[in-house]
């Protein structure tokens, strides 16, 4: 049952990487059954936390959950940039992972957790160029009237609490 949780917080919380995962596992020279993998990834995961090699990362993130998907997702994106270079069948991928990916995984925690990390910031700052650069576009009239002196909101935010965000500095700093 935690595998199959597991696999549904990632892809509805990390969904950036694990639809790289997917749609590599769907490609016919490269698939590979991205459940199966995810349970791999799961016990192996859970078995790391329980023998106490993870301590180091859950003392890090404070939540022993937030450290072991921290783990997790480093592992699962060894196990696909191993899959994407290779060229591998899916009657290999049981000797990939458990031969290859877990023992490395293993040894290597903190270069795997950092390889990740790196992974997704390219990814986060590459649409992050993009879409300011379709920001400036769609919210240029709305920049040139603020500069005018008008005071306009391109769009309405809202806080988790529902609340609009203060524009006061006194507010901010209270």
């Amino acid at each position: 049952m935690f595998g199959a949780l597991q696999l549904y917080h990632v892809m509805t919380h990390h969904t950036t990487f694990m639809y790289e995962v997917y749609n590599l596992s769907k490609q016919p020279d490269k698939a590979f059954p991205v459940a199966v993998a995810s349970l791999h990834v799961s016990l192996h995961a859970l078995d790391v936390v329980m023998s106490g090699k993870l301590d180091w990362l859950c003392i890090d993130k404070e939540f022993v959950m937030e450290a072991m998907t921290d783990y997790y997702l480093a592992v699962f994106f060894e196990f696909y940039k191993r899959w994407e270079k290779g060229n591998f069948t899916e009657n290999e991928f049981h000797m990939i992972f458990d031969v290859n990916v877990l023992p490395y995984a293993k040894k290597q925690q903190k270069r795997i957790i950092k390889n990740y990390l790196r992974h997704v910031t390219a990814k986060r700052n590459s649409k992050d160029i993009k879409s300011k650069r379709k920001l400036s576009k769609t919210e240029l009239s709305a920049l040139r009237k603020s500069e005018g002196g008008q005071k306009t909101t391109p769009t309405d935010h809202k806080t988790s609490s529902g609340l609009k965000p203060t524009t006061d500095k006194k507010a901010k700093l209270a």
